[in-house]
């Protein structure tokens, strides 16, 4: 998977979510969960058990498009938290340094 290329539509998406089509939008989050859980895996890096895991919040936001209108913000914020989990997850797997 090419992870700048979907940091960069993550981010295109959050400046213009009002003019996206909330399918766009699901379709983009989705790909942001896979990508978020095959990063964690090929650097071994997990959310701890007692804690809330960030994906849940975009897996949250994907699915109540698919019933109905999510607000912008809410839209917004979770096309951003996951081009910044990419992001992050992506450096460390580049860098070697867990």
């Amino acid at each position: 998977m090419d992870y700048a290329v979907l940091i960069s539509e993550l981010t295109e998406t959050s400046e213009n979510v009002s003019q996206t089509d909330p399918a766009k939008i699901r379709q983009l989050l989705d790909r942001a969960v896979v990508a978020v859980r095959e990063l964690r895996d090929k650097i071994d890096r997990h959310p701890a058990l007692n804690v809330r895991d960030a994906v849940t919040f975009l897996e949250k936001i994907s699915a109540d498009l698919a019933v109905g209108d999510v607000p912008v913000d809410q839209c917004r914020s979770a096309l951003k938290d996951a081009s910044v989990m990419i992001e992050d997850l992506a450096a460390k797997s580049r860098s070697k340094i867990y």
